[in-house]
C-alpha cells in the first residue's frame, strides 16, 4: 500500500496522523489549549474512519515486520484450516461475478496468463476428455449449467448474468419439478421460455426447469408456442 504524503503544501514527509506528517502535527497539537485537545480526542470517529486507520495501521506494521507478520499468518492458518475453504463456499456467487467482472476488464492479461500456464503445463487431449465426460456424467446439473451459459455467451445474449443461487431459488420455487409436466424425482434443466437463438436471455426471469424430455420436444419454441403444440400433453 502506497505511504500517503502530508497534506500541508510542500511537504513531502510522510503522514502519521489526521493526515500530517509528524512535525506538522507535533505544531498542531501545540496550537491547541488542553480543553480543545481533550474534545478532539474525545470525539468518536466515523466507522469507516476508523476501519480505514485500521487497515493501515496493520499494513505498516506488515510492511515493517514481514518475517513476524508470516509466521503469525501461518500460525492463524494452521489453527483455522477450514476458513478459506468455508468462505469460499459460502462466497462463491459472489467470487464468480467477481472473476467474470476482471476478466472482462483484462481479458488480454487472463489470456496471455493462460497461455504461459497452458505451455507450462502440456495437457494430453484425450485424458482431458475423459476427465471432463467422467466429471459432466458425476455432476450432470453442474455440467447443464455450464453449458447454458457457454451457449448464452457464445450466441451473444444481451443478458446472461443466471447464477447457480437463483437456479437453487427457482428448483424450490417449482418444488422441485418440471415447469411443463409437473414431472419429479428426475434430472432438471435450466430451460429458456424464449429460446437463446431467438433472442431470449439467459435470466433468472427467462429461465423455468424442465426434465429433459420436455427441454427436447420443445426444442426452438417459445413456452406459450411449446404449451399450445400438439406435441404438449402436460405430462
Amino acid at each position: 500500500m502506497p505511504q500517503a504524503t502530508c497534506i500541508e503544501e510542500g511537504c513531502e514527509r510522510p503522514t502519521v496522523a489526521r493526515g500530517l506528517c509528524d512535525c506538522h502535527w507535533r505544531k498542531w497539537r501545540k496550537s491547541l489549549t488542553d480543553e480543545e485537545w481533550e474534545a478532539v480526542r474525545s470525539r468518536p470517529l466515523p466507522e469507516d474512519e476508523r476501519k480505514r486507520r485500521r487497515v493501515e495501521s496493520s499494513a505498516r506494521w506488515k510492511a515493517a515486520n514481514p518475517d513476524q507478520a508470516a509466521e503469525l499468518q501461518a500460525r492463524w492458518l494452521a489453527a483455522n484450516p477450514e476458513y478459506h475453504s468455508r468462505w469460499r463456499t459460502e462466497n462463491a456467487d459472489r467470487l464468480r461475478e467477481q472473476r467474470r467482472a476482471w476478466a472482462a476488464a483484462n481479458r488480454e492479461a487472463k489470456n496471455a496468463a493462460w497461455r504461459r500456464w497452458a505451455e507450462r503445463h502440456p495437457r494430453d487431449p484425450a485424458k482431458m476428455s475423459a476427465k471432463s465426460t467422467q466429471w459432466a456424467k458425476a455432476n450432470p446439473a453442474r455440467a447443464n449449467a455450464r453449458t447454458a451459459r457457454h451457449r448464452a455467451r457464445r450466441i451473444g445474449a444481451a443478458v446472461s448474468d443466471f447464477t447457480d443461487a437463483q437456479w437453487r431459488e427457482l428448483l424450490a420455487e417449482h418444488d422441485q419439478s418440471c415447469f411443463y409436466c409437473g414431472a419429479t424425482g428426475v434430472t432438471l434443466e435450466r430451460e429458456h421460455m424464449i429460446p437463446l437463438s431467438r433472442g431470449g436471455n439467459h435470466t433468472k426471469s427467462n429461465i423455468v426447469p424442465s426434465c429433459g424430455p420436455c427441454n427436447r420436444r420443445k426444442a426452438g419454441k417459445t413456452a406459450d408456442e411449446f404449451q399450445s403444440h400438439s406435441d404438449f400433453d402436460g405430462t
